[in-house]
Order: C-alpha cells, then structure tokens, then sequence
C-alpha cells in the first residue's frame, strides 16, 4: 500500500469480482441463477415459469412435419392403388389373342419410261427409233425398279375369259442388291396382243426374288391381272425392243 488512500482505493477490488483473464464457462447446471440454454427451436410464446421467471415454451417445426406426412399420404395411396390394380388383374382373366389376317398386298403398277438404250452403255432413245448402235436395246426402268422377265406358268391354263395371266418372274439382270420389293405391272392392250411389263421394286424385302451372279435365277410365281378378258390375243414381254412374244394367242 501507498501513502494515498484513493490510489489504495482504485487498485482494489472485490473478492468475488471476475478475473477477465480467466476463461469463460458456462455456467453449472446446479447453479439456480444461472439462466438455462434453450434449444434453437421456434417459440409458441413465453409463459411464466417457476420463481416468477419467464420460460420459453418451444414447438416442433409444423412446416417439416406437414410436408412428411403429405408425402406419407402419398405413397400409402399409391401403394394402395398399386395394390388393388395387380387384385383386379388376377381376378380377371386375360382376353384370348385373335391374330389379324394380313391383307392381301395391292397391285403396283407403274408407268413405263418409253425410252430405250443399250444395256451398259449411257446411250438412250425413244422406243420405236432406229438404233444408233447394234445392241440388245432394252427398257429403262423408272426410278426404284428393276427390269425383269417372265415365263408362262406350266402349272396355270388360260382361255379367251381369263383376267389372270400367272406367269413365273424373275431379274432381267442379277444385281448385288440384298433387299428387292414387290412386282409391279404395266399392261397395255391391243387388238390382237395385250402387252406386259413387268419389273421389281428397289429397297424392298421380298425374299422370294433372288438373283445370284453365275448361279440359276430363282423363279417367283405371279398373276398379272388383266382389267379386261385375254381373248384370242398373243402375250408380249414389252420390256424389250422389238418386243418378246410370250405365248400366242389361245
């Protein structure tokens, strides 16, 4: 101590005054002063607790509760109608199947170009012109068609009142194509001779209409129909130039 009681005065303190330099702690749980740690949770209020001090009175979350259980309200419902689908099906016996008859195909038809050239060669002209070369002068198939060839069907008969001529086709020329379509037909009509061409569809799938480079042609049965009776009339291949007599007349 100093000669100067108010110096003395300032510099003491009292005995239970905190010591700053200590750590802080919370306070012990035993300690009736001391206020107790309330949980981050919202509030319905506050209300007077014991000793006359007020209390937080804390609530659950009601957003989160409600979405859980519109979400459990939800799946039993699913569940549920899941449940009485798969009931209803058993009970019910499934409809006996009925295969559908597939349609007969529709004739194609096609118009034929009337123009001619030599097989290999990009040379073309009118049907019925001369030449300007000696070559086998063949038709030009339109866009999307081969050229092809037929026979007389030995297994079929015809008379003047046919309107079916069956008659076995196949390629004029083999080609390395894997996929052909159906036979088309263009028939033309004259006084003594009804004229046919005939030729297949490109891109197509027919597996009947083969042609293989150095082996046989395979040979595919088809009834050319006639939009009037055969009569005493020849049959002609009109792909060709001049045309190629099929079979003469009955």
């Amino acid at each position: 101590m100093g000669d100067d009681p108010i110096v003395d005065g300032l510099r003491s303190r009292p005995a239970d005054e905190r010591d700053y330099d200590e750590p802080l702690r919370l306070p012990h749980r035993s300690d009736e002063t001391a206020e107790p740690v309330l949980p981050m949770v919202p509030s319905l209020g506050v209300k007077a607790g014991r000793g006359r001090r007020p209390q937080i009175v804390s609530r659950p979350p009601l957003g989160a509760v409600a979405i859980v259980l519109l979400l459990a309200v939800v799946l039993a419902l699913a569940l549920a109608s899941g449940f009485w689908a798969r009931l209803g099906a058993a009970a019910t016996p499934a409809p006996e199947l009925t295969p559908t008859p597939v349609p007969s195909q529709a004739l194609v038809a096609f118009e034929p170009t009337g123009v001619v050239g030599c097989p290999g060669l990009d040379l073309v002209w009118e049907r019925g012109s001369t030449p300007p070369l000696a070559c086998e002068v063949r038709g030009v198939m339109p866009l999307g068609f081969y050229a092809a060839t037929f026979e007389l069907d030995p297994d079929f008969a015809r008379s003047p009142d046919s309107t079916e001529i069956h008659v076995l086709v196949t390629m004029r020329d083999c080609h390395s194509a894997p996929m052909f379509g159906p036979i088309a037909q263009a028939v033309s009509y004259r006084a003594d001779a009804v004229l046919v061409t005939l030729a297949i569809g490109m891109g197509g799938n027919d597996p009947s209409i083969v042609c293989i480079e150095g082996a046989r042609e395979r040979w595919t049965p088809y009834a050319i129909e006639l939009s009037e009776p055969l009569g005493r009339r020849a049959i002609y291949d009109a792909e060709p130039d001049p045309m190629a007599l099929i079979a003469p007349a009955v």
